[in-house]
């Protein structure tokens, strides 16, 4: 039987400017960087509420051109920060990411990790490409951003993986699992002003912890001694934590099994469960 080709979905939080130097310039770069298996060549500002519109043109963007029209999106006035996509029809919209550059801080007064980075790979590189060596660029995205905490979600199914990173999903179900997408996003939800800070999601197949997260359950040595993972990084202040050596064993059974256990060492401070 061939393995299912996950689906993978990116969901960090932050409350770093990225409009400011030196961190817009290298914003830029991992965006552009050639380590993407699909290089972006679609921007998309996204809109600041009540101000005048970006002046985009629209259309594909010239590679040579990218890092100067990423740049100048992102440092705008004008945007709450941008979308980079490799195709405009959604069937071959292989990768993409969404990053807030941090303006609308006075919206989201109070909430520890107020705005979100959010992306998507379908996986299956062109010839020649590595997704080991995207995931190294997410990395460096995280620690550049300084991110308070994330998730890299392998899913089968692409509908699931929409619901963790666009913490969508509709009404909770009471006979699903607590980590049931729907039930995940509501208890996110029900707590995202102290996502970060007192709370972390429930582990992914990859998840970011920052220094306090792993000291409150045990310490670095306990958790992997505890998860025994294949791969581990430090990226900055951040612990990153994958539960399979490969994508291609995302979904295995014992990469479930190295999850269940991390979910019960991160009980303590997971966002708490819903009560029906």
């Amino acid at each position: 039987m061939t393995a299912q080709v996950p689906k993978l979905g990116f969901w960090f939080i932050h409350r770093t400017p990225l409009y400011e130097e030196p961190r817009a310039t290298r914003v830029v770069q991992l965006l552009t960087d050639q380590r993407w298996p699909w290089q972006p060549n679609v921007i998309r500002p996204t809109q600041f509420p009540g101000r005048a519109l970006y002046p985009w043109k629209g259309g594909k963007t010239a590679r040579t051109a990218l890092p100067t029209a990423i740049g100048d999106v992102l440092r705008s006035e004008l945007t709450e920060g941008i979308c980079v996509v490799t195709s405009r029809v959604d069937t071959t919209n292989h990768a993409w990411f969404d990053i807030n550059s941090g303006r609308a801080a006075l919206r989201h007064e109070g909430m520890a990790y107020p705005f979100d980075a959010i992306g998507m790979c379908r996986v299956s590189v062109p010839t020649g490409e590595s997704i080991d060596d995207w995931l190294a660029v997410m990395r460096e995205l995280a620690e550049s951003i300084q991110i308070g905490h994330g998730i890299i979600s392998a899913e089968a199914d692409e509908r699931w993986m929409r619901v963790r990173i666009f913490l969508s999903g509709g009404l909770p179900q009471p006979r699903m699992p607590q980590d049931f997408p729907a039930n995940e996003t509501t208890r996110i939800l029900n707590v995202r002003r102290e996502m970060g800070e007192r709370y972390v999601r429930p582990p992914a197949w990859a998840t970011f912890l920052r220094r306090a997260h792993v000291n409150a359950v045990g310490g670095r040595d306990h958790l992997l001694a505890t998860v025994q993972p294949p791969v581990v990084h430090d990226c900055g202040d951040l612990l990153y934590i994958q539960l399979s050596a490969s994508v291609d064993d995302a979904l295995a059974p014992e990469t479930e099994a190295r999850r269940r256990t991390f979910a019960d060492l991160l009980a303590p401070i997971t966002v708490p469960p819903l009560v029906f």
